[in-house]
């Protein structure tokens, strides 16, 4: 669900309350997995013991770079600022580090 408005945000804060599992599951769905989790949410509040995902894997780097390069990989991914106002790029493979 993409909020746009305050209601969006209240019907999804109360999913993400009343449903954790439910609500986590929708977000993780858009995420590339390896395998898939059996269990979304696994939770024993007494000793405590809270699990996510069980059984599934993921791979952080194809999540947050790779599965984005077909569609946004000629894009400026880093914005810093530079000591230099002139410069406007980072470009590491110049600086010999790759």
């Amino acid at each position: 669900m993409r909020i746009r408005n305050l209601t969006d945000f209240h019907k999804s804060y109360i999913l993400s309350v009343e449903e954790p599992g439910e609500f986590w599951a929708s977000k993780a769905a858009q995420m590339e997995w390896m395998e898939p989790w059996t269990k979304d949410l696994e939770w024993e509040f007494d000793t405590p013991s809270v699990s996510w995902f069980k059984g599934g894997k993921m791979n952080i780097t194809v999540n947050c770079l790779d599965r984005h390069l077909n569609t946004r990989g000629n894009k400026l991914a880093l914005i810093w600022e530079p000591n230099d106002p002139k410069e406007r790029f980072w470009r590491p493979y110049l600086q010999g580090i790759a």
